[in-house]
């Protein structure tokens, strides 16, 4: 079916055109832990072996073995781009990087913690507060520690500040009313008190709060509220002001509760009430917030312009409207202004093996419109009559 976005949805799924990119065409690996666009509009793209920039149409490698300069360590959790231009890297095992364009090269950023050493090089995300201060979310979730630093990016000094209520942070979000208050979200769900030093827990204590293994990202609202992406119990709605919560919206609603299903890694605004959801059971695809509605799109074998496997980890929407989704399996992008035609692969065999167009190039045959992908070994046939 020929879309003029790119998208639709019908019973939970979603058709789209994507555009794929693992090892085998310009990744360092495929296991994509965080993505995010610069001030010069170029992509990062964090994995677990390396931080890759992409222009669009090359992609360059960034590793620990790059000799001076190179980043720190090879894991990559996050990538913060401010204002000011610098992109600060959050690393798995180094603490954080802070990246010089003119040199093209990195400069590492630790701190010692008072509990672990494991805990103090684990970064999971960087938040930048009004005042310009980041603030990172260290964890160790196999030792259920964390903590938080505060760093200034001006001096890169730091302050170190154990979490005793074993949050163990992964993700952080400012207050809509308290301008001194942190949300946190990780192994548990609570607060941090900028000002008196304070941490308190807000867990979830409603139905199948047993099942919920971790709160993995916090997304603000329009009005005030939150939505709390969780492992195990979907999205679930949180009012900061009243400390209420309220009841979670899953996607598989099978009888017997488990941590495995129902797994939201994160959402991010869309357009009104609608929110891009990434998963690790169900992929990637969207969430209506006022019908508590979940639509995704599928993986299929046979097209090759269909999204990779389910394993989702990050999602962002760049300046021109254009979605980037790292996966456990490789990168997609999902341009909502290409339409999308019916995919027919040629069988082996046929004749038409020997008809080889360039990618994208277009051919009438009749009264048919045939758009070529001879890589895919195989075309997309629109029909101009029934747009199909």
């Amino acid at each position: 079916m020929l879309l003029c976005t790119g998208i639709t949805a019908q019973s939970g799924i979603l058709h789209g055109h994507f555009l794929n990119y693992d090892v085998r065409n310009g990744l360092s690996n495929r296991n994509i832990n965080c993505l995010t666009q610069d001030s010069r509009g170029l992509i990062w793209i964090g994995t677990e072996e390396g931080l890759n920039r992409f222009d669009g149409v090359n992609f360059k490698w960034y590793l620990s073995d790059d000799g001076e300069g190179a980043i720190p360590d090879n894991d990559v959790n996050h990538i913060l781009s401010t204002k000011d231009g610098k992109l600060w890297v959050a690393l798995a095992g180094r603490g954080v990087a802070l990246y010089h364009p003119q040199t093209d090269s990195f400069i590492p950023v630790t701190w010692e913690s008072p509990n672990s050493s494991r805990l103090a090089g684990n970064v999971r995300f960087i938040f930048q507060n009004n005042d310009n201060n980041l603030w990172l979310a260290c964890s160790n979730t196999a030792l259920h520690e964390g903590g938080l630093v505060k760093l200034n990016p001006e001096d890169l000094s730091s302050t170190f500040i154990s979490d005793e209520l074993k949050i163990s942070p992964f993700h952080i979000a400012k207050d809509p009313n308290n301008p001194d208050l942190l949300w946190l979200a990780g192994s548990r769900f609570g607060w941090y008190n900028m000002q008196t030093g304070e941490f308190g827990l807000e867990n979830f204590q409603g139905d199948g709060a047993d099942k919920i293994r971790s709160y993995e990202w916090i997304t603000p609202t329009s009005d005030g509220r939150f939505l709390v992406s969780t492992w195990g119990r979907g999205v679930i709605e949180f009012d900061p002001q009243n400390r209420s919560w309220g009841t979670p919206a899953v996607y598989d609603r099978n009888e017997v509760y488990t941590a495995q299903r129902n797994a939201v890694r994160k959402l991010v605004p869309k357009k009104g009430d609608t929110y891009w959801v990434m998963t690790a059971d169900a992929g990637f695809g969207e969430y209506n917030a006022s019908t508590d509605q979940f639509a995704f799109y599928k993986h299929d074998d046979t097209n090759p312009f269909s999204i990779w496997h389910i394993s989702g980890r990050d999602v962002f929407e760049d300046q021109q409207g254009i979605v980037w989704v790292g996966m456990a399996s490789g990168l997609s992008i999902l341009n909502p202004y290409v339409q999308q035609i019916n995919y027919k692969p040629i069988p082996i065999g046929s004749n038409q093996n020997d008809q080889h167009f360039k990618f994208n190039h277009a051919a009438r045959i009749g009264n048919n419109l045939v758009i070529s992908a001879s890589y895919a070994n195989g075309y997309y046939l629109l029909d101009p009559e029934t747009k199909e």
